[in-house]
């Protein structure tokens, strides 16, 4: 039979911090364990952008192709080449020369380290 000296007040005070501790211990040391078996690259980086870079300016067919994909370039105001431009498909063909557009894709380099631009869209 259970009787009331069984439950006294130190008694009880003394299991609920025993389990406090417990609880205490068993979480510092689960997580200096996690720290330690981890892999080197599970640590997360953010994120890079997924957005394709956009360029604006008017665009002409270029007259003598440095490169072998080339067939447009992209035009500032002043009249000053900002990329050429190249595309899988004749989205470039269907542009008027002279016409102001904002043109998105891929940013690459030409082999004189000219911005080279892989047209993937055109905004007008």
């Amino acid at each position: 039979m259970v009787t009331s000296s069984d439950f006294s007040l130190p008694r009880i005070i003394f299991v609920i911090v025993f389990i406090a501790l417990m609880g205490i211990g068993v979480g510092y040391g689960s997580g200096v364990l996690l720290k330690q078996t981890a892999p080197k690259n599970a640590i997360q980086t953010p994120l890079k952008a997924t957005t394709t870079p956009s360029f604006s300016g008017k665009i002409f067919p270029v007259s003598i192709a440095t490169e072998p994909a080339v067939t447009h370039e992209l035009v500032d105001k002043d009249g000053n080449v900002t990329a050429f431009l190249q595309s899988a498909d004749d989205k470039l063909n269907v542009v008027l020369a002279g016409t102001n557009v904002t043109v998105s894709g891929k940013l690459m380099k030409t082999t004189d380290n000219k911005p080279l631009i892989q047209v993937e869209k055109i905004s007008f």
